[in-house]
């Protein structure tokens, strides 16, 4: 799918989102600090992929793990800092939940630093975070 906004666009199509540029910003952010280009590359693959586009340029990025069933965890969704400001990530968000591969679906996020834009998204803080664990 292909959603515009004036001379930006959302794509879902991987083809069209560079996974160097996606790689080149995660591998330097809080979240992902370090990741191997082989595995954004697998991330992407294997999971429905967002890119924002602007002029053939990869600017954002997110993606959804997901069953297509019962759930799905969003994840590495960034703008590059210099579009930040724009209404873009809001933009990308609502064409990711509006996506018809999704829909239905409960999802997730998670954020140190974003809480606030997630939640004017409609997500809310699960009422007890403490049911959930994890293996790492």
């Amino acid at each position: 799918m292909r959603w515009t906004r004036g001379e930006f666009a959302v794509v879902d199509n991987q083809t069209l989102i560079d996974v160097n540029a996606v790689h080149d910003f995660l591998k330097g952010s809080y979240w992902a600090k370090g990741r191997s280009r082989m595995v954004v590359q697998l991330a992407m693959e294997r999971s429905l992929a967002f890119g924002l586009i602007h002029e053939d340029r990869t600017i954002g990025f997110a993606r959804v793990i997901t069953d297509f069933a019962v759930v799905g965890v969003i994840e590495d969704v960034y703008v590059l800092p210099e579009f930040q400001g724009k209404g873009l990530g809001s933009f990308m968000m609502e064409c990711l939940m509006s996506h018809p591969a999704l829909a239905g679906l409960e999802l997730y996020t998670a954020s140190r630093k974003a809480r606030g834009f997630y939640e004017r998204m409609g997500f809310q803080a699960l009422d007890d975070p403490g049911e959930y664990m994890r293996r790492t």
